[in-house]
């Protein structure tokens, strides 16, 4: 069982002592925003056992726990990020997430459309197994599942078979 760990990642210390518990990648958000060097630091050291966790609002990119919105744009820095060498990444539609009204589809075939190398988790208001046929159909190659789950709107089983078929 591979397991990713993501939340709170705010230095390097902390992303090396997640990696040496076992964590197969970790997410790391705020600290690839607020330090402009940091993307090519942490690709340099870890790679791909990386991925940035793109937490959006409006198209805008927010830090700390999202409670602050930055100035950056969701798709452009993805574009500098994937630049760097980062090819797995986590977009999290912070309007939606927890809300069970379904993932910004949207979006995520626009990331689809102009990242075809990189590889998409989505999160953020996904209610039903039709909500992640959806998202695969828009290009997207994971997602994180969580009120659903807890709520038994999603059987993850079923999720699991249904979405393998495809």
């Amino acid at each position: 069982l591979r397991v990713q760990y993501g939340g709170g990642l705010r230095d390097t210390g902390s992303i090396q002592n997640a990696l040496e518990a076992g964590a197969s990648r970790v997410l790391v958000g705020s600290l690839l925003v607020e330090d402009k060097n940091m993307p090519s630091e942490l690709f340099t050291l870890y790679g791909n056992m990386v991925a940035p966790a793109v937490d959006t609002r409006r198209g805008y990119i927010a830090v700390k726990g999202w409670t602050s919105l930055s100035d950056l744009d969701a798709v452009k820095f993805t574009r500098h990020l994937s630049a760097e060498g980062f090819d797995t990444f986590l977009f999290t539609c912070i309007e939606r997430d927890g809300t069970l009204q379904g993932p910004d589809i949207p979006l995520y075939a626009k990331l689809r459309s102009e990242f075809p190398g990189i590889q998409i988790l989505a999160a953020g208001g996904i209610s039903s197994i039709e909500d992640l046929l959806e998202l695969k159909q828009a290009g997207v190659d994971g997602a994180v599942l969580g009120k659903s789950i807890y709520e038994r709107r999603i059987d993850l089983k079923e999720a699991l078979e249904v979405t393998e078929k495809c």
